[in-house]
C-alpha cells in the first residue's frame, strides 16, 4: 500500500471508529485563519468535546510535521493516528515518547 492509499484507508478507519461512538467527524478543519494550522480531522460530540486526529501515514510523515503541538491549544483532546506496521517499526518507541510527552493519544490501526 503507498502513502496515499495508507493515509485515505487510516483516516477512512478514524472517521469510522468517531462515527460509531456518535461523533460528528470533519476533514481538513483550519484551526487558524488562512490555513496556517490544519487539522486532518477533527470531532465533537454532544458533551462539546472537540477532538483532533491527525494521521500518519509512515515515519517521514510524522517527522515532517513539526505544527502538531501547536494543534494541542485548540482541542480538548488530540491523537495521532497510525498504522500498525509503524507502531511495530523501530520508530513506534519514539512517537510513543512524543505523545505521552505532550498528553496526547496514539490510535494503531491494522
Amino acid at each position: 500500500m503507498n502513502r496515499k492509499e495508507m493515509t485515505k484507508s487510516l483516516t477512512q478507519a478514524a472517521m469510522f471508529y468517531f462515527v460509531k461512538k456518535k461523533y460528528s467527524v470533519y476533514e481538513e478543519i483550519g484551526l487558524k485563519r488562512r490555513g496556517k494550522l490544519r487539522a486532518d480531522l477533527v470531532a465533537f460530540n454532544f458533551k462539546q468535546e472537540f477532538i483532533t486526529i491527525e494521521v500518519k501515514s509512515c515515519w517521514q510523515d510524522y517527522t515532517s510535521d513539526t505544527k502538531w503541538v501547536d494543534y494541542i491549544e485548540f482541542c480538548d483532546k488530540m491523537y495521532f493516528c497510525i498504522s500498525y506496521h509503524l507502531w511495530e517499526s523501530k520508530h513506534g518507541k519514539t512517537i510513543k515518547e512524543d505523545v505521552k510527552a505532550h498528553g496526547v493519544g496514539i490510535m494503531v490501526l491494522m
